[in-house]
């Protein structure tokens, strides 16, 4: 039931594009790349593809569908493990693989420079790598195994972690990176991939994982302040459309890079941006009210069998 509610609501989208890019391709030949990429994006490996080969071209067309790759080979995995294990060795598993992960991506890190690798791809490799980037997924799970949720002082905690990520990431790019071209301002010191240098790839990934749970039981909790933010009508409804906007912005950017000639932090630039946005969010809308709902109103015929160790958090699933 799990595996079958989760195809109805990601495969019919992720596929039908897929398709028809195929059928693009066959007819105008474009993209190019599809010829040697196919297979990455029809079996969810993309991110392995980048992993294994450092020249690998991303392009506009497939280059975010690592992070849905990621996620389905987790999803391959996991319940498997929610199945054989009982709560209490399940609980050791997920706190092991929390620490495993950011030990992984130092090793694996420590490996690749003593290859002689350069630093940007040991970057992309603990980036793309379904293995270093394992103990996220641990952290989501043990909000429901560990019961987090019957935490106190959740905002309090929130915002003590906010305030760290903030402070560690300003003072490792000034103090670590203080030369580096790719550290913006926009970035609070966190640019894309991390940082080796001071093996911000290591504890970056993990402070993010915090954070994210911490945020995660602050709207658990209905906190006042944030849940007047994300329950908001405008939210809700982009929470809604969140996984097309997700698949199609990329490649309806790279329509607008190739029509618009403009530079993207600049005022026509913003100003294009706000128009690329509501592009996105139309489509993206249509997406889902006349195709992805159909196959989601599927997904109450199978319904899925509930174990103790979640009923505790049936307002997550709500």
């Amino acid at each position: 039931a799990f595996y079958l509610r989760r195809s109805l609501r990601i495969f019919p989208i992720y596929f039908s594009y897929i398709f028809l890019i195929t059928i693009i391709f066959f007819i105008f030949k474009v993209p190019s790349v599809f010829k040697e990429q196919w297979l990455y994006v029809y079996t969810y490996s993309y991110n392995l593809a980048k992993v294994f080969n450092p020249n690998f071209d991303t392009n506009k067309y497939f280059g975010h569908l690592w992070t849905l790759a990621i996620e389905e080979q987790f999803y391959l995995l996991w319940p498997f493990f929610i199945f054989f294990l009982n709560e209490k060795n399940l609980k050791k598993f997920i706190l092991a693989i929390i620490f495993i992960g950011p030990l992984l991506r130092l090793l694996i890190g420590l490996f690749l420079l003593n290859l002689n690798q350069n630093i940007e791809f040991i970057g992309v490799f603990n980036c793309y790598s379904t293995f270093t980037q394992i103990d996220s997924f641990a952290f989501g799970a043990s909000i429901v195994v560990f019961r987090l949720n019957e935490l106190k002082k959740t905002t309090k905690y929130f915002l003590i972690i906010l305030f760290t990520t903030f402070i560690l990431g300003i003072v490792n790019s000034f103090v670590f990176n203080p030369h580096a071209e790719n550290i913006s301002i926009t970035t609070f010191g966190y640019p894309r991939y991390l940082s080796f240098n001071s093996f911000q790839q290591v504890w970056g990934y993990t402070l993010f994982n915090i954070l994210s749970v911490s945020l995660i039981l602050c709207l658990l909790k209905k906190d006042k302040y944030l849940i007047n933010i994300f329950e908001n009508k405008y939210l809700m409804n982009i929470g809604k459309i969140s996984y097309g906007m997700y698949l199609f912005h990329y490649p309806i950017l790279g329509i607008f890079d190739n029509l618009l000639n403009f530079e993207h932090k600049s005022l026509k630039g913003l100003i294009i941006f706000l128009f690329f946005l509501i592009v996105v969010i139309i489509v993206s809308e249509l997406s889902f009210k006349y195709y992805e709902s159909k196959f989601i109103k599927l997904k109450d015929k199978f319904k899925a069998k509930e174990l103790n160790i979640v009923r505790p958090l049936e307002t997550i699933s709500d």
